[in-house]
């Protein structure tokens, strides 16, 4: 196979740019940049050839061997790491299972990145727009995204999804300070699976404060909302949302996932270790001859170790 050199820089942590798109390395490093400019890594991901890098032809082994490593990346992502997920080497990776899996991994670094403290689901009053209509309901969705993300600095990421009958829906992770919030009267409580009121917990005898309010957006005119505060980890709050796209059967709209506003991107860095020395990781795997050491962190950016 014929070697091709494309010209893409790479950008470091520490400033420094590699022009040279023909450069591979054995260590990929994501992080993570707060509003005080402070970097904390969310993972880090060591192999034991070098198969990361960027801007060229690569060969078909290295691409299976990517490929290997995308699924590995998400299907930890949906577990706990401490489950030491083993996946099937035989699996069969189709284009529609690789294009979720790097959707859910894109909204998992969008996340890691960025302070979303809401969880808001958008739904459709079919006496006022055809929910099954994904040109009508775009449409309008994004009306009242842009006008957020113009007029309030909304930020947001989101997926749409079909409920049994076909109809259209929304899943969004957005920042509570651009929202217009007005209280619903209701709460949710693991106990019950749908938003009770303030009454129903009392006559069970659950404080109050155990409940989490629900709200509505009140500049949503064409259906029903509720917004949630969020809580947990980062990494949680990722899994919950990537879920929506693992069970999804489909792009609706040829989209896996939306997401808008001044949104910050992990920074990523490249370089070459000693695999062997590479002691302290969360988990690890092999694939088609080849070893991976990952190390997560958590939102404080501490490690979460696993290995043995």
């Amino acid at each position: 196979m014929g070697h091709y050199s494309v010209k893409m820089t790479v950008e470091y942590v520490n400033g420094i740019e590699l022009l040279d798109g023909e450069e591979r390395f054995n260590r990929r490093t994501k992080y993570v940049v707060d509003d005080n400019g402070v970097y904390r890594p969310i993972e880090v991901m060591t192999a034991a050839r070098r198969v990361f890098g960027s801007g060229f032809q690569l060969s078909e082994r290295s691409k299976k061997i990517e490929m290997y490593v995308d699924y590995v990346e998400t299907m930890t992502a949906k577990y706990d790491f401490s489950a030491r997920y083993q996946p099937d080497s035989d699996i069969k990776r189709d284009n529609l299972a690789r294009s979720k899996r790097r959707a859910v991994n894109a909204i998992n670094d969008i996340i890691c990145a960025n302070d979303f403290d809401t969880f808001v689901t958008l739904t459709l009053d079919g006496e006022k727009i055809d929910r099954h209509d994904y040109g009508a309901v775009i449409k309008r969705l994004n009306t009242f995204l842009d006008n957020r993300v113009r007029r309030h600095g909304l930020k947001y990421v989101g997926v749409p999804e079909r409920h049994k009958d076909g109809a259209i829906h929304f899943h969004f992770l957005m920042n509570s300070e651009a929202l217009n919030l007005v209280e619903s009267g209701t709460y949710v409580h693991s106990a019950f699976k749908r938003p009770v009121k303030a009454a129903t917990l009392k006559r069970h005898n659950i404080p109050l404060e155990e409940g989490k309010p629900v709200y509505n957006l009140a500049d949503w005119t064409i259906g029903y909302t509720t917004a949630i505060m969020t809580y947990g980890s980062r990494g949680a709050v990722a899994r919950y949302i990537g879920k929506y796209i693992t069970k999804g059967t489909e792009k609706i709209g040829g989209r896996w996932y939306y997401n808008g506003g001044d949104l910050r991107k992990p920074k990523i860095q490249y370089d070459n270790v000693d695999f062997d020395g590479t002691e302290n990781y969360t988990y690890s795997f092999e694939c088609g001859g080849g070893a991976f050491k990952v190390t997560k962190f958590d939102d404080d950016g501490k490690e979460v170790i696993y290995c043995e």
